[in-house]
């Protein structure tokens, strides 16, 4: 989910983003890992002479809570810094407020970097 801060004209806006995601492993390591994340982004909409599509693209920074299971116990949970960019599209549909983006979220962990590729659609 994302909360937005728009303040007129400006081709400058903020978002808050917050996102769980759960990844699964089947394959020499079974369990999950989990990631709950909150962003701060500043989102910059590109100027276009056309009312409908509004290209943007979108960076910040934030934390986020890494945990799961392996092999059937709970590991410990981190809590990471983590920064994200992405870009996407504002599609008006009807009256409603219509988006389509991909982005790139990267933490730090110890000894190791966890990236994720979100595509998000609402």
């Amino acid at each position: 989910g994302h909360l937005g801060f728009h303040a007129g004209a400006l081709p400058v806006s903020f978002r808050a983003d917050v996102n769980y995601a759960r990844h699964g492993f089947e394959r020499g390591l079974d369990g999950n890992l989990n990631v709950i994340s909150g962003f701060a982004n500043a989102v910059y909409t590109f100027p276009t002479s056309s009312m409908s599509l509004k290209p943007y693209v979108l960076g910040g920074l934030g934390l986020g809570s890494i945990g799961g299971e392996f092999e059937g116990e709970s590991g410990d949970r981190e809590t990471r810094f983590g920064f994200q960019v992405g870009a996407g599209i504002d599609i008006p549909l009807s009256g409603l407020g219509t988006f389509a983006e991909i982005g790139y979220q990267r933490y730090n962990t110890d000894g190791a970097a966890l990236t994720q590729i979100p595509i998000r659609f609402g």
